[in-house]
């Protein structure tokens, strides 16, 4: 059956799916099959066991809905003008990094930084740069020159 997450607490380690026959069933995070960790929102491929989803995977025909489509060269422009605000890494949605830039924007380091990035990402292939925003997943994601 394919569903969507709806929660997952760390703490309880457990959550719930929406299935798409309209009910909800609750897992655990044994029966999660994926690398990361469960978000609400990442569409899912899982069986069930009564009220239970089991042997949850991510669903292959919604990966690309998983994650917005963001433009290389789009990236790259805005870090190569607007760099030293942050601009690009609000438009990837890495927000915090973004205020980090804004609160530094004074020492001109995230200027040189933008122009560095804007420069590196309109020279890697369009897989190379799906690979890095890949990891600058959040506010704070891993960021890779």
């Amino acid at each position: 059956m394919r569903g969507t997450v709806l929660s997952f607490s760390i703490q309880a380690n457990q959550g719930f799916i929406s299935g798409d026959d309209g009910k909800r069933y609750n897992f655990v995070g044994s029966d999660w099959n994926l690398s990361n960790t469960p978000t609400q929102g990442v569409k899912v491929d899982f069986d069930v066991d009564g009220n239970r989803a089991t042997s949850i995977y991510e669903d292959p025909s919604a990966a690309v809905s998983n994650q917005t489509i963001k433009s290389r060269t789009t990236t790259g422009i805005l870090a190569l003008l607007l760099g030293g605000l942050g601009v690009h890494f609000f438009y990837l949605g890495a927000w915090g990094w973004g205020l980090v830039s804004i609160l530094l924007s004074w020492t001109y380091i995230p200027l040189i930084a933008g122009l560095i990035m804007g420069a590196r990402y309109l020279s890697i292939t369009d897989k190379e740069f799906e690979n890095k925003i890949k990891k600058m997943q959040g506010p704070f994601g891993t960021i890779e020159l």
